[in-house]
């Protein structure tokens, strides 16, 4: 299938400012480096869900830790935020978004030795263009289309028909839906936008949860549980 990559220079040049912020930067280094541990991205999920130190504070004092091993990267991650104070500068939700696209690029480099990696960007066939796509993979015979979202409540109507649109013409592209969110949390949202009738979608996508992120590759197919991997 003869196809291309384009990225869009539009939505790119809007993220610049989050690419800019070193804090942002050391954020997602974190969550790469200790991908493989789930109290981080917990301890990531919830204080970008708060806006304020003293939020901050509450939620660590009393947030009991799963993984010990860790605890001077959990309390360097609070201090982080502590410092950076993303919420009285940025839209929370565009940061969090940011956040996850940036997470999954630079963890797919990571995990794949090639340098097909996209983002923001469309697939061109004859045409025929996709809607743009956070992440894109390529990598020998093997093609990964990504869509991220933070959260469940961010997943809409338009995203499912989007993903149906794109498998009816591409179907060697292994679609890929990841979230910083829980895999119940998502399969809820899938089930009230399909009007209670998700297998369709379900059938089409790799769903990758924040419980699943700490696989050595959540991006490996398992077609035996291919729904939420």
């Amino acid at each position: 299938m003869d196809f291309s990559i384009m990225e869009n220079e539009t939505t790119l040049k809007s993220k610049e400012k989050y690419i800019k912020d070193d804090y942002f930067n050391l954020l997602v280094n974190y969550a790469v480096k200790f991908h493989d541990c789930y109290d981080v991205h917990e301890i990531i999920k919830n204080l970008f869900e708060l806006y304020s130190i003293d939020e901050y504070k509450t939620f660590f004092e009393n947030k009991i830790l799963s993984n010990t091993k860790y605890n001077e990267v959990y309390f360097e991650i609070y201090n982080l935020f502590c410092e950076w104070k993303p919420y009285s500068y940025y839209n929370m939700g565009n940061c969090r978004g940011a956040f996850l696209e940036e997470f999954t690029y630079h963890l797919l480099k990571k995990l794949y030795d090639t340098g097909n990696v996209y983002k923001e960007s469309n697939i061109i066939l004859d045409d025929y263009s996709s809607h743009n796509w956070d992440v894109i993979l390529i990598f020998n015979d093997i093609f990964k289309a990504i869509e991220c979202k933070f959260s469940s409540y961010s997943i809409q109507t338009k995203h499912v028909n989007q993903i149906k649109g794109f498998k009816n013409k591409f179907n060697k592209f292994n679609v890929y839906l990841v979230s910083y969110d829980y895999k119940d949390a998502i399969l809820d949202a899938l089930t009230i936008i399909t009007n209670n009738n998700p297998d369709e979608i379900l059938d089409m996508i790799n769903i990758i949860s924040i419980e699943n992120l700490i696989k050595e590759n959540p991006f490996e197919i398992n077609r035996f549980n291919s729904r939420l991997i």
